[in-house]
């Protein structure tokens, strides 16, 4: 048996079968899959760890830009109350206006947003305390 000959024998005894090379071909595809998502998933992520359209630690507090403004607002004429609430989407915190009556002009003086959130104008009515006939307990709360 010559050299050539015992080469290719041992080269044909530990060539990977059809199989092997499948199983390769599919280890390959699911690292690849695997990068892609890991890369997707950081790539949705800003450099502080947090989703693009959260509000991050620079956002004021929206309860201490209530507090900040709730002089100013209350001062505006036919202004009955402020609170904090939410947008119609149900997730996008807001603060609210309560008036007495919606008005252009009254729409003019208040402002659309403070410190980038979002001021919402909500026509309630007057509000006052109940008379003590309209309240349903009997204590003396």
């Amino acid at each position: 048996m010559s050299v050539i000959s015992v080469s290719n024998a041992i080269r044909s005894h530990f060539k990977p079968s059809a199989s092997c090379n499948a199983d390769v071909a599919r280890r390959k595809r699911a690292l690849v899959v695997l990068a892609l998502w890991i890369l997707a998933i950081g790539c949705s992520l800003n450099y502080r760890g947090t989703a693009p359209n959260q509000k991050t630690m620079s956002t004021p507090n929206i309860n201490a830009v209530l507090r900040a403004h709730e002089n100013e607002l209350m001062a505006i004429p036919r202004v009955v109350g402020v609170y904090v609430g939410l947008m119609d989407d149900g997730q996008t915190p807001c603060l609210k206006v309560m008036v007495s009556e919606k008005t252009k002009e009254l729409a003019q003086k208040i402002p659309k947003s403070l410190e980038s959130y979002p001021v919402v104008i909500e026509e309630t009515g007057v509000i006052g305390p109940l008379s003590e006939n309209k309240r349903k307990c009997k204590c003396q709360c």
